[in-house]
C-alpha cells in the first residue's frame, strides 16, 4: 500500500510504502513520522475515512498536529462527489498512474518501490517546472530569472549550408 502526504498543490511531502496486509491506520505513522522537523508550519493533516481510530490522538499527542478525517457524505454513497481538499491527493495518485513502472508491483523491497514513487514525483515536478518556464518564456522572456537562462555564448549557433539542391539547417562545425 502506498501512503502519500501532499501539500495543497499535490506535491509530495512524504511517501511510505508497506505490505498490503497492514491496515491504513496502522501504516500511516510510517509516513507521518517522515514529516517531523521538515515542515515546522504544518498544523493540520486531512485524511480519508481509512485513517479513523486512534491515529488522530497519536498524531496530536506526539507531534501536536491535527489529523482531520474527511468522511464521505451519507447521501447517495454510490454517486461520485468532489470532497473539499480530498481531491488533491486523488489527483496526485492519478499522476502516478501515468507511470507504467508503478502500475504493477515489480519491486520486491518496499524501499525500492518507495524510491520509484519518489522518482515519478521528481519527473512530475520537473515536467511542471519546464512547462511553466516554457509558458512564461513564450509570453514574456523578461519574467524568467536570469539564473534559469543559459548564456547565449554557450548555445550552438545555427548555420545554413547548401546541400543536394536544398538548404540544410544545422550546427556550426
Amino acid at each position: 500500500k502506498e501512503h502519500i502526504i501532499v501539500d495543497t498543490l499535490g506535491l509530495p511531502l512524504a511517501v511510505a510504502i508497506h505490505k498490503a496486509n497492514l491496515h491504513d491506520s496502522k501504516g500511516a505513522p510510517q509516513a507521518i513520522e517522515k514529516l517531523v522537523y521538515k515542515f515546522p508550519r504544518l498544523v493540520k493533516i486531512l485524511a480519508n475515512g481509512g485513517y479513523r481510530g486512534d491515529l488522530a490522538d497519536w498524531v496530536k499527542k506526539k507531534f501536536g498536529w491535527i489529523l482531520e478525517v474527511v468522511p464521505r457524505p451519507d447521501e447517495c454513497p454510490s454517486k461520485f462527489q468532489v470532497l473539499p481538499r480530498r481531491w488533491i491527493v486523488e489527483r496526485s495518485f492519478s499522476w502516478l498512474e501515468n507511470f507504467r513502472k508503478l502500475t504493477i508491483d515489480y519491486e520486491s523491497l518496499d524501499e525500492t518501490a518507495e524510491a520509484m514513487v519518489q522518482l515519478a514525483f521528481i519527473q512530475i515536478c520537473l515536467t511542471n517546472l519546464s512547462n511553466e518556464i516554457k509558458t512564461v518564456s513564450y509570453y514574456n522572456l523578461s519574467n524568467i530569472p536570469k539564473s534559469y537562462l543559459l548564456p547565449t555564448s554557450s548555445l550552438p549557433r545555427p548555420c545554413v549550408r547548401q546541400g543536394r539542391g536544398r538548404e540544410e539547417v544545422g550546427r556550426n562545425p
